[in-house]
């Protein structure tokens, strides 16, 4: 990853923009301060408390004002909320902290000096030559670059701000990874099945599943095979194991499992992740022992609402 890879968003003049961090912090390196101080990076700063959901966040909302804000320091809070005149404003700072108070963090309208001497930020440990920063991947969305300006009273001279908007690189690398883990997790998921229920699964599939790692029609159908071994086992169900539909019968006995009772069953535990794994939404390890915080997080994203009942078994099967 280089510096040409991020993206960052700023509002130095006319209206928001985005440019590529390469580009930008070359051209403000080769301006000078009245004094001769280079007006490049001096300090990036990272607010402490924000989640990578925050950033998603971030990126989004600032979105909303690409283009549309007028630069005007005396008119800078009105980032999100219309002047009487119907139209916004906002300068650098004040885009970047309105943005981040209209998410949900209490950050107030600071001013690039004011970045830096907050205790909401901390300082993220770049090393800057010539003008530009030789570990960009240190970054992340979100994080505040600042740059030297024309005050000399200002801490480091500080007199712009420029926030990163978004790393496009980097989120595909996390986003291979992640799918390489998901599909080390579908592969173990496969051979569970395979190892503990050979019978049920080549009833169902009629052979053994390929422990490929690839979350497709016979894997599901083992899983919902062996899922209803489980129902008709310790719930009392009675239900066709070789039927590959998830049917009104299942649904009724799928209120038997609610979260306390898939806990008690380690099978129960590893169908729920290995689906979830099959969907992208859970790289961990299978963890037949408990319903753990990543699996919780995995059934927040299929539902919304983070419960293991009823309505989560049919929409993981459907």
């Amino acid at each position: 990853m280089t510096a040409k890879d991020i993206i960052i968003c700023g509002h130095g003049w006319g209206t928001p923009r985005t440019t590529d961090l390469y580009t930008y912090a070359a051209s403000r390196y080769a301006q000078k301060a009245p004094n001769g101080v280079r007006k490049g990076i001096v300090c990036v700063k990272r607010l402490k408390s924000l989640t990578d959901e925050g950033r998603k966040k971030f990126r989004d909302t600032y979105r909303t004002i690409l283009g549309r804000n007028l630069y005007d320091q005396d008119l800078r809070s009105y980032v999100y909320t219309a002047y009487r005149n119907g139209k916004y404003y906002s300068d650098c700072s004040s885009s970047v902290c309105a943005t981040f108070a209209k998410i949900g963090y209490g950050v107030s309208l600071l001013n690039t000096a004011g970045i830096y001497r907050s205790s909401l930020f901390e300082t993220v440990p770049v090393t800057v030559s010539g003008g530009q920063i030789t570990d960009p991947e240190k970054l992340k969305v979100g994080d505040c670059i600042l740059f030297a300006g024309d005050d000399p009273s200002r801490p480091l001279q500080i007199g712009h701000v420029e926030a990163v908007y978004e790393m496009p690189a980097q989120e595909t690398e996390e986003q291979n990874g992640t799918a390489g883990k998901c599909a080390d997790t579908v592969a173990a998921f496969q051979a569970f099945l395979n190892t503990y229920y050979s019978t049920v699964v080549r009833k169902a599939v009629g052979s053994a599943l390929s422990a490929d790692g690839v979350y497709g029609p016979a894997t599901r159908a083992g899983a919902l095979a062996v899922w209803k071994y489980m129902a008709n086992k310790y719930y009392g169900a009675d239900l066709t194991i070789g039927n590959h539909n998830f049917y009104s019968a299942c649904r009724a006995a799928a209120k038997k499992m609610t979260e306390a009772e898939t806990a008690k069953h380690a099978t129960l535990v590893v169908i729920l992740q290995g689906i979830l794994a099959g969907r992208g939404m859970y790289s961990g390890k299978l963890d037949p022992g408990t319903i753990n915080r990543d699996t919780k997080t995995a059934v927040r994203l299929l539902t919304g609402s983070g419960t293991v009942d009823a309505a989560m078994w049919s929409k993981l099967f459907n």
